[in-house]
């Protein structure tokens, strides 16, 4: 359970660190972040006045992921609605996770203070599990089992280069 706690943090840690390090452009910060092979992430430099533009970082991961899986254009409009809105409710629950752990990090809390939290926490991996489960049953109806997983590659694929691009590492 532990180990699992654990890889859900630092996949959320991922996520939002991945949307510090991708901007637009030569943007606000200075940093000249040119695209290595269109529809993958930009190398980023830092500076703390580069914003995240959700908007692209869409565009291109839809970009990618369609080009990857294959898609047609009424299979791409039926993939990502769904696709968007299962991953908006995977940040809410992690959201909900990191916030009971910080909870726990802030406040001095008894054993049983923190025995209820956990239970919490079991509680929302078990309802995101589910959710995720439901939404895996919609995509493969809209796209198929085959696609739904070269789709889901390239969404990891994605996540790592722009992972890599924000360490500095070229890959």
């Amino acid at each position: 359970m532990q180990q699992k706690i654990h890889k859900i943090l630092f996949l959320f840690l991922l996520l939002m660190a991945g949307g510090a390090a991708y901007a637009d452009g030569a943007d606000k910060c200075g940093c000249r972040m040119q695209r290595e092979e269109p529809g993958t992430p930009p190398p980023h430099h830092g500076g703390k006045g580069c914003k995240f533009d959700f908007e692209q970082f869409r565009k291109d991961l839809t970009k990618h992921i369609s080009t990857r899986a294959g898609f047609t254009a009424k299979e791409a409009q039926a993939f990502f609605p769904l696709f968007f809105e299962m991953k908006a409710k995977q940040r809410s629950y992690m959201r909900k996770t990191v916030r009971a752990y910080r909870r726990v990090e802030k406040e001095d809390l008894k054993e049983k203070e923190c025995q209820k939290i956990l239970r919490e926490v079991e509680s929302l991996e078990k309802k995101k599990n589910e959710m995720e489960r439901t939404y895996m049953q919609r995509l493969e109806k809209a796209v198929g089992a085959k696609k739904l997983m070269k789709a889901l590659n390239a969404d990891h694929e994605f996540g790592r280069k722009m992972f890599h691009n924000m360490a500095g590492r070229k890959h």
